[in-house]
C-alpha cells in the first residue's frame, strides 16, 4: 500500500483488508507517523503487511525498495496478528 493522500486513503484500503478494528488501528499509526514531520519529513511509500501472509510481505518489500532515502519500520501486534508497518522519508 502506497500513501497517496489523506487519512481516508489509508482507511479505505486497510479497513477493507483487515476489518474496522484492526484496520482502524493500523490507519491511526500510519497517520501518526506521516504527521510527524520532525522525524519523517517528505514521508512516502507507506506500507503495511501481515507478516504471516507471504503475498503481502512480498508487496511490502517491493514498495520499500521503490522508495529512496531514509526508511522506517516497526512491528505491531494487534490481537494475535503481527504486522509490519513502514515508510520512506527525506530527500
Amino acid at each position: 500500500m502506497k500513501y497517496t493522500g489523506p487519512k481516508y486513503v489509508f482507511e479505505s484500503e486497510l479497513v477493507q483488508r483487515y476489518g474496522p478494528e484492526v484496520g482502524g488501528q493500523l490507519v491511526a499509526r500510519l497517520v501518526e507517523l506521516f504527521e510527524d514531520e520532525e522525524h519523517f519529513e517528505y514521508a512516502s511509500h507507506a506500507r503495511v503487511c501481515d507478516v504471516d501472509f507471504m503475498p503481502e510481505v512480498v508487496e511490502y518489500k517491493r514498495i520499500a525498495e521503490s522508495g529512496c532515502c531514509g526508511e522506517y519500520e516497526e512491528t505491531l501486534t494487534i490481537g494475535t496478528r503481527t504486522f509490519r508497518i513502514g515508510l520512506n522519508y527525506g530527500h
